[in-house]
């Protein structure tokens, strides 16, 4: 393992509890295996549902952080960013799933390129159907930012950052309920290259 660095994947929960089970699967059975997995509960209502499906996967790579109110997604992936030690972070919202290879092809990638921020196609889906989703190529574009402001089809999980550029100016804002992923990507962009990769490594939920 002293080859491969530690990489933090961050799950957020808050409602639809029972859903947490597949995510964490898929982050456990990584195989990129130099991985701390942060579980915050975001003043969920289910504590012992979280509690008891971290204590099924008996993984002890697995952390759970408990807040008593609910902060909203931009806080806590900041306080997980804060408290993480991996030197990559990865995003994964507790109801999508990523593919079992997402981890170690992205970091192979970054290495490779000596970048500091890659990020996928993705798959959404519910109980009917899928849908194949290619996220818009910013490899193609000089003006990252002025692409990402006329076209937004990026999710956020499917993201691999090198932690180091997550300092106190590139956080989520705290003050958006809803694009906070969305703003912070138009910040970065304005320092760091996106790179793009053609694959499919998310499984993206949608439901109500």
């Amino acid at each position: 393992m002293n080859n491969f660095p530690l990489i933090t994947i961050l799950i957020p929960v808050y409602g639809h509890e029972n859903l947490l089970k597949d995510s964490l699967n898929s982050s456990i059975n990584q195989s990129y295996k130099n991985l701390e997995i942060l579980v915050i509960s975001d003043g969920s209502k289910k504590i012992n549902t979280i509690k008891n499906i971290i204590e099924m996967s008996k993984d002890n790579r697995v952390k759970l952080i408990k807040n008593t109110k609910n902060l909203g997604v931009a806080s806590v992936l900041n306080q997980g960013i804060n408290i993480s030690k991996g030197k990559f972070i990865s995003w994964l919202s507790h109801d999508d799933i990523m593919d079992a290879d997402k981890i170690k092809i992205q970091y192979e990638f970054l290495k490779e390129k000596k970048a500091k921020i890659v990020y996928s196609n993705f798959i959404l889906f519910n109980n009917e159907y899928k849908k194949n989703i290619k996220s818009i190529n910013l490899n193609k574009f000089n003006n990252q930012y002025l692409t990402l402001l006329s076209n937004d089809n990026i999710h956020g999980c499917s993201f691999l950052f090198d932690k180091k550029i997550l300092d106190n100016l590139y956080k989520f804002n705290s003050n958006y309920k809803h694009v906070q992923d969305y703003d912070l990507w138009l910040r970065l962009s304005k320092k760091y290259r996106f790179f793009y990769q053609d694959k499919y490594l998310l499984f993206s939920r949608n439901h109500s």
